[in-house]
Protein backbone atom coordinates (compact mmCIF):
# COMPACT_ATOMS: atom_id res chain seq x y z
CA UNK A 1 0.00 0.00 0.00
CA UNK A 2 1.65 3.05 -0.89
CA UNK A 3 1.47 5.99 1.69
CA UNK A 4 0.54 9.68 -0.29
CA UNK A 5 3.97 11.60 0.70
CA UNK A 6 2.91 15.41 1.65
CA UNK A 7 5.30 17.73 0.08
CA UNK A 8 7.20 19.49 2.45
CA UNK A 9 7.69 22.93 3.57
CA UNK A 10 9.49 25.68 1.98
CA UNK A 11 12.40 27.16 3.82
CA UNK A 12 11.96 30.91 3.26
CA UNK A 13 15.46 31.47 0.88
CA UNK A 14 13.82 28.07 -1.23
CA UNK A 15 10.37 30.40 -1.42
CA UNK A 16 12.38 33.59 -2.77
CA UNK A 17 15.23 31.81 -5.08
CA UNK A 18 11.94 29.71 -7.13
CA UNK A 19 10.73 33.30 -8.80
CA UNK A 20 14.56 33.52 -10.32
CA UNK A 21 15.59 31.43 -13.43
CA UNK A 22 18.00 28.34 -12.29
CA UNK A 23 21.24 29.76 -13.59
CA UNK A 24 20.52 32.53 -11.04
CA UNK A 25 18.93 30.37 -8.14
CA UNK A 26 22.32 28.41 -8.64
CA UNK A 27 24.24 31.44 -8.36
CA UNK A 28 22.90 32.03 -4.98
CA UNK A 29 22.76 28.76 -3.00
CA UNK A 30 25.63 28.43 -0.35
CA UNK A 31 28.85 26.75 -0.75
CA UNK A 32 29.95 23.78 1.35
CA UNK A 33 33.08 24.99 3.43
CA UNK A 34 34.07 21.24 4.07
CA UNK A 35 34.25 20.16 0.23
CA UNK A 36 35.67 23.27 -0.79
CA UNK A 37 38.65 23.07 2.03
CA UNK A 38 39.07 19.53 0.57
CA UNK A 39 38.99 20.26 -3.09
CA UNK A 40 41.43 23.17 -2.48
CA UNK A 41 43.53 21.05 0.25
CA UNK A 42 44.14 17.81 -2.67
CA UNK A 43 44.73 20.70 -5.36
CA UNK A 44 47.75 22.31 -2.91
CA UNK A 45 49.01 18.97 -2.27
CA UNK A 46 49.07 18.02 -5.82
CA UNK A 47 50.23 21.43 -6.75
CA UNK A 48 53.62 20.98 -4.55
CA UNK A 49 54.36 17.39 -5.54
CA UNK A 50 54.03 18.40 -8.72
CA UNK A 51 56.32 21.45 -8.45
CA UNK A 52 59.14 19.16 -6.28
CA UNK A 53 58.80 16.51 -9.02
CA UNK A 54 59.40 18.81 -11.69
CA UNK A 55 62.10 21.02 -9.96
CA UNK A 56 63.94 17.61 -9.60
CA UNK A 57 63.73 16.88 -12.61
CA UNK A 58 64.81 19.97 -14.44
CA UNK A 59 67.39 20.45 -11.89
CA UNK A 60 68.45 17.70 -9.75
CA UNK A 61 67.68 19.92 -6.73
CA UNK A 62 64.74 21.60 -5.27
CA UNK A 63 67.12 24.99 -4.95
CA UNK A 64 64.04 27.54 -5.39
CA UNK A 65 61.81 24.98 -3.13
CA UNK A 66 64.14 25.32 -0.07
CA UNK A 67 62.27 28.72 0.97
CA UNK A 68 58.65 26.90 1.28
CA UNK A 69 60.39 25.37 4.29
CA UNK A 70 59.83 28.54 6.29
CA UNK A 71 55.93 28.04 5.81
CA UNK A 72 56.09 23.84 6.59
CA UNK A 73 58.28 23.06 9.09
CA UNK A 74 59.93 19.46 8.30
CA UNK A 75 59.79 20.55 4.33
CA UNK A 76 62.87 19.17 2.74
CA UNK A 77 62.39 19.43 -1.69
CA UNK A 78 65.66 17.07 -1.51
CA UNK A 79 64.34 13.96 0.93
CA UNK A 80 61.61 11.82 -0.10
CA UNK A 81 59.75 12.10 3.85
CA UNK A 82 60.64 15.66 3.62
CA UNK A 83 58.41 15.98 0.56
CA UNK A 84 55.64 14.27 2.13
CA UNK A 85 55.62 16.18 5.55
CA UNK A 86 54.98 19.72 3.32
CA UNK A 87 52.52 17.40 1.07
CA UNK A 88 51.02 17.26 4.78
CA UNK A 89 51.72 21.16 5.24
CA UNK A 90 49.99 22.43 1.51
CA UNK A 91 47.24 19.89 2.35
CA UNK A 92 46.58 21.68 5.56
CA UNK A 93 47.13 24.82 4.49
CA UNK A 94 44.76 24.79 1.88
CA UNK A 95 41.73 23.38 3.83
CA UNK A 96 41.97 25.90 6.31
CA UNK A 97 41.99 28.66 3.40
CA UNK A 98 39.60 26.55 0.90
CA UNK A 99 37.52 26.47 4.52
CA UNK A 100 38.00 30.36 5.15
CA UNK A 101 36.73 31.60 1.59
CA UNK A 102 33.93 29.32 1.52
CA UNK A 103 32.07 30.90 4.47
CA UNK A 104 33.70 34.31 3.95
CA UNK A 105 31.63 34.41 0.50
CA UNK A 106 28.79 33.03 2.10
CA UNK A 107 28.90 35.28 4.55
CA UNK A 108 29.12 37.97 1.88
CA UNK A 109 26.50 36.52 -0.45
CA UNK A 110 24.16 36.52 2.38
CA UNK A 111 24.41 40.29 3.55
CA UNK A 112 24.05 41.15 0.16
CA UNK A 113 20.92 38.72 -0.39
CA UNK A 114 19.59 41.05 2.80
CA UNK A 115 20.96 44.31 1.30
CA UNK A 116 18.74 43.53 -2.24
CA UNK A 117 15.88 42.14 0.04
CA UNK A 118 15.79 45.11 2.02
CA UNK A 119 15.87 48.15 -0.47
CA UNK A 120 13.25 46.05 -2.22
CA UNK A 121 11.54 46.35 1.02
CA UNK A 122 11.61 49.97 1.10
CA UNK A 123 10.56 50.65 -2.60
CA UNK A 124 7.41 48.69 -1.97
CA UNK A 125 6.29 50.67 1.19
CA UNK A 126 7.80 54.01 -0.30
CA UNK A 127 3.63 54.92 -0.59
CA UNK A 128 3.06 53.58 3.09
CA UNK A 129 2.27 57.78 3.95
CA UNK A 130 0.47 58.54 0.72
CA UNK A 131 -2.37 56.24 2.10
CA UNK A 132 -2.74 57.36 5.61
Amino acid sequence: MDAMKTPRELTPLEEELECLPPRIQSAFLPLRKHAMGVAIGATSALLLCFLNSVMLMRFGEGKMLWLLSNYFPGYNPDEVLGVLIGICWAAAYGYASGWLLTALRNRVLSAYKLMIRSKAQLLSDSDFLDQI
